[in-house]
């Protein structure tokens, strides 16, 4: 489950294929506005580098180059090869069921099943079932079309410095709003060096997920932690 090698061979397969050609028009012009944002936060971000020539700025010039420092850590990684989504998935997905107890894995576990989530029907521990859960999700056609686009061009940055300062910038902001709403999330994922990355996926989970207070599972119940997968694996 290499990312990376499937970013090298665009995900050739039929079904994404044929969704990024029936949204093909609307993708253009998405696209040309993307652009035009991640220009304009690299121009910003470079800007503020002048705090560094100002005394009573030094605390944002360390901040921009910590995470100028954290992206690089993360890039890198995700270039060696790492499976650095389904990484992010599964620390999401323990988070989620942790501390939770036999009989609420079992339901969760059925509720799982009767809302046509790709799992074993033998009962499986939590470590299974998170292992089985971040399969299922990082497979799903709905959770790989909202962050394949900024899998593919993060992959391939750094033809222009505004362009490569754009994404480190919406990254930063991604992981910033992160640390406010989970900072458990961000914790888990600064200590695995990915926190920086967290923008690629955040479409994916952010707009269904954050209004059903996912990012405070202790408020859960079993069967609503099991419609909140649901929804990342369909």
């Amino acid at each position: 489950m290499y990312y990376s090698r499937q970013v090298a061979d665009k995900l050739q397969a039929d079904r994404i294929l044929a969704l990024q050609l029936e949204k093909a028009l609307s993708g253009v012009k998405d696209g040309v506005v993307d652009n035009l944002k991640r220009m304009e936060g690299g121009v910003t971000r470079a800007s503020w580098y002048l705090s560094c020539f100002t005394e009573n700025y030094q605390d944002v010039c360390s901040r921009l180059k910590r995470e100028d420092y954290r992206f690089g850590k993360a890039i890198v990684r995700l270039l060696k090869g790492d499976k650095v989504i389904y990484l992010m998935i599964l620390l999401f997905v323990n988070l989620m069921l942790a501390g939770r107890s036999v009989q609420d894995l079992r339901i969760i576990q059925t509720k799982l099943l009767s809302l046509g989530v790709n799992i074993s029907n033998s009962f499986l521990t939590s470590q299974a079932l998170s292992a089985a859960l971040t399969t299922s999700i990082s497979f799903s056609l709905n959770f790989r079309t909202k962050f394949i686009g900024n899998l593919n061009r993060v992959s391939s940055f750094g033809v222009f410095l505004s362009s490569t300062y754009g994404y480190i910038q919406k990254a930063s902001e991604s992981a910033r709003r992160l640390s406010h709403t989970n900072p458990e999330y961000y914790r888990v994922l600064y200590q695995n060096d990915v926190e920086m990355l967290y923008f690629i996926i955040e479409p994916a989970i952010v707009p269904k997920l954050l209004l059903n207070k996912v990012f405070h599972p202790k408020q859960l119940s079993p069967e609503e932690i099991a419609q909140a997968f649901a929804e990342l694996a369909r």
